[in-house]
């Protein structure tokens, strides 16, 4: 075993260094999925699934490798202690900092608000429009009865969808 516990700290030290490399490094997509896999370490969704999953999902719809870091981390700085002074620190564009303000629902913001900010970025809404489809996959709910509560979540989505232009007419 002690052989065996040499080999798990070789490969320990090697992650841990090329994870510095990552973070130190220019920003990038791997430094982007990197923070958000670090700031959603050990949370869970509504349905008790990794929660880093849900960003993953909202970034693989996505074009382009700068829209995609937005994506996976558009709720870092709303769900975690991470702060956009951070990501500034971490080297994320003024304008990906500007579309993860857009995109961070305040404590204690009405929706619609929110909804309303998210609006004054291009690659906001992109991303916002995935979130909503992606958070509207009724899988991803915690138990299988459909409460009012779910109903209203829905059509708060349908609401935002329509006024960011995500459904098809």
């Amino acid at each position: 075993t002690i052989l065996l516990d040499e080999v798990n700290m070789d490969i320990r030290k090697n992650l841990l260094t090329r994870c510095t490399k990552i973070l130190d490094g220019p920003m990038s997509l791997d430094k982007a999925i990197l923070v958000a896999v670090l700031a959603h370490a050990g949370q869970e969704d509504k349905g008790r699934n990794s929660y880093i999953r849900h960003p993953l999902r909202v970034m693989e719809k996505l074009n382009s490798e700068y829209e995609m870091a937005i994506a996976v981390c558009h709720d870092v700085v709303e769900d975690t202690d991470i702060t956009l002074e951070d990501l500034t620190e971490l080297g994320f564009t003024l304008d990906q900092v500007k579309a993860l303000d857009a995109l961070t629902k305040r404590s204690g913001e009405v929706y619609s608000d929110a909804i309303e900010r998210v609006q004054q970025s291009y690659v906001a809404i992109k991303v916002k429009i995935q979130d909503i489809m992606d958070n509207s996959q009724l899988w991803r709910l915690k138990n299988r009865k459909f409460t009012e509560k779910d109903m209203i979540r829905q059509q708060h989505y349908i609401d935002a969808l329509t006024v960011l232009g995500g459904l098809v007419k």
